[in-house]
């Protein structure tokens, strides 16, 4: 799995790389999410921003993730667990290689519709 993402990332590092329309993973399981945010972690990605209020991780939890000049938004609620929010080819990588689906965007293997 990350081998694909190392790969789509390598290609975005050049500042010139816009990576264009975003998309979501949503009604992810609560250990599925926290496995994929500490994966990313482990990864390099960084955290840029996160919620730190008193109900943090606990009701809510929002953190942004950055690598080069990409940014992932993952969030998560005790009533509809979590979501991952970023480039629409690294959340299609991210959604086929982890049997998630992705919401917004094309779907894998699925043109765009126009708009």
């Amino acid at each position: 799995m990350w081998r694909s993402l190392k790969k789509y990332l390598k290609r975005l590092q050049a500042p010139e790389n816009d990576p264009g329309i975003r998309s979501t993973i949503e009604n992810i399981p609560t250990a599925q999410f926290n496995a994929l945010l500490d994966g990313m972690c482990a990864e390099g990605w960084r955290k840029k921003n996160e919620y730190d209020g008193f109900d943090a991780w606990i009701d809510y939890g929002h953190v942004e993730l950055r690598k080069g000049n990409v940014t992932l938004t993952f969030e998560w609620t005790n009533w509809f667990e979590g979501s991952i929010n970023g480039p629409t080819d690294l959340i299609d990588a991210l959604a086929e290689t982890n049997g998630l689906k992705v919401v917004g965007g094309a779907q894998p293997g699925e043109e765009e519709d126009a708009p």
